[in-house]
């Protein structure tokens, strides 16, 4: 399953990117398809760890790798592919660092 997501960018700067979900199937997974469009790494990996709880865990995308995303202002793109069983809650956010 492939999920698409936008965030606005009001400040051109360094972020994490943050997604919320649930994974109330499976213990963990690892998922190595997803890619912020206009970066340079096209898979960057990230695993969600069971997470049963409502609303649901956070994880932050490129944790994993130390990386963080440069974005200017404006409003980026990514793209997931996921399980199904894997469910993206809220909204994916992007903070300062």
């Amino acid at each position: 399953m492939f999920t698409l997501f936008n965030q606005v960018v009001n400040t051109s700067a360094s972020y994490y990117v943050i997604m919320q979900y649930r994974q109330p199937h499976s213990l963990s997974k690892k998922v190595e398809q997803i890619s912020i469009i206009d970066y340079e790494q096209l898979n960057i990996s990230v695993t969600f760890h069971y997470c049963p709880a409502d609303p649901g865990c956070r994880v932050v995308i490129g944790e994993e790798e130390n990386l963080t995303f440069r974005f200017s202002k404006g409003t980026f793109t990514g793209i997931i592919q996921h399980e199904r069983r894997t469910q993206l809650v809220g909204k994916t956010s992007s903070n300062l660092i």
